[in-house]
């Protein structure tokens, strides 16, 4: 049987106080512990962010029976819950276990993308203790440059007997590579394609590879094996325009999301409160916005930081972004919805959920690897709602990801 498909976890990484555990309870229900000074998180804090598609119910209109046993659909959108990890904050010289240090980092191996929450207001340094006029430019370049450093330590202290196998039998240098870089949950081809961006080929002459070629190689192994969204945060605050725009001279927009973790905080609250209406885009409904209103009143105080909200953050910006993040984040990777069912002509699950059950996968997720992660093997038999059937070795792909599977002895329905 082929290897299960991991479950993806997106990680949130950044130095202290720049709002990461803001950022988690924004996208989540996570409730993790927030404060303005460093380390409030210790240990990792975990939740379930929502990755939001077209569901398939819009598709063979059963939009009103469509019931989701894990997130939500509404209206044809549907939600669907991904992993997120919030782990202490990182500072300079944490690969030498400055700070929480290699902690920190040893609980990054767990992700398969990061998100680097920045705070663009440049009220925090590098430290995360309070500051006035801070550039986090900076921040972005040597964070990268721990991660980075953390893994060459690792791999620079192990060099000696990587060589002693290279010479002894001679064979791929990513086969060694690969043996001892495998704690960072890294295949081979992503060994290679570091390889690939140095022009370094794998029946090449390790014993060439100098310190600066390491270095060089773990860079571009940080780059495959660690994708990184840049988090803007707190772009509510005075001076926080400004240094969005040195960030934006220096770095790509499309690995980028603008957004206010404490805004949309802050948001839910007077939502779950009854206050408002937010619909965790643009829109605001407040009691003065409806007749007959059913929401509670809102304070002249609080009602003038709504207004402020609204024109300030949602009608310039769209949302306050912290969505937008988790979005980037699994389009990055290239995950996709595979939707399972038993019958086809319903698309209920073997619960009596219309589309009920379903799940995010990398590419090239063969049909073997998905029936092992979801422990399927009482099935004999798995198709396409056309009924063309699908082996164990083929692959599932977003425009056919909805798989019908039998259970041995089962009585099969009609199909269309």
């Amino acid at each position: 049987m082929s290897k299960r498909p991991k479950q993806l976890i997106i990680g949130c990484v950044g130095k202290p106080s720049a709002g990461k555990s803001t950022f988690l309870n924004s996208v989540t229900e996570a409730n993790a512990a927030v404060g303005d000074y460093p380390f409030t998180t210790i240990e990792p804090n975990e939740g379930l962010a929502m990755y939001t598609v077209p569901c398939p119910c819009l598709l063979y209109d059963v939009t009103d029976s469509c019931d989701p046993q894990f997130g939500s659909c509404k209206n044809g959108e549907r939600n669907i819950p991904v992993k997120v990890l919030d782990v202490a904050g990182l500072v300079p010289g944490a690969h030498t276990g400055r700070g929480i240090g290699n902690k920190f980092l040893d609980d990054l191996r767990h992700a398969h993308i990061l998100l680097h929450v920045v705070d663009v207001s440049g009220t925090t340094d590098e430290n995360g203790r309070a500051t006035l006029g801070y550039n986090p430019v900076q921040d972005i370049q040597w964070l990268e440059d721990e991660i980075m450093l953390w893994i060459y330590n690792n791999l620079i202290n192990k060099w000696g007997s990587v060589l002693r196998k290279w010479k002894a039998q001679g064979k791929a240098i990513s086969k060694y590579l690969q043996e001892k870089l495998s704690g960072y949950g890294c295949k081979r081809s992503t060994i290679q394609k570091a390889m690939d961006k140095l022009k370094l080929t794998d029946n090449g002459i390790l014993t060439d590879w100098d310190d600066d070629m390491i270095k060089m190689f773990c860079v571009e192994f940080v780059r495959i094996r660690f994708p990184t969204i840049l988090v803007l945060n707190k772009i509510d605050m005075k001076d926080s325009h400004k240094n969005i725009g040195k960030i934006c001279e220096k770095y790509e927009d499309d690995k980028m999301v603008l957004c206010s973790g404490l805004i949309e905080c802050y948001l839910k609250k007077l939502r779950k409160e009854g206050y408002i209406k937010y619909d965790g885009l643009e829109t605001i409904i407040t009691s003065n916005d409806e007749d007959n209103s059913e929401l509670i009143p809102l304070s002249k105080k609080e009602y003038k930081r709504v207004e402020r909200i609204r024109n300030k953050i949602l009608l310039p910006y769209g949302a306050t972004g912290v969505h937008d993040a988790i979005q980037k984040a699994v389009e990055l990777k290239n995950y996709f919805p595979v939707y399972m069912v038993e019958n086809i002509n319903s698309f209920e699950d073997a619960s009596g959920h219309v589309f009920g059950d379903s799940l995010l996968i990398p590419p090239n997720t063969t049909v073997g690897s998905l029936m092992s992660r979801k422990q399927l093997d009482v099935f004999w038999k798995v198709q396409l709602p056309n009924s063309q059937p699908m082996g164990v070795d083929s692959i599932i792909t977003p425009d056919r990801n909805i798989l019908k599977f039998t259970y041995r002895g089962a009585v099969e329905e009609d199909s269309y």
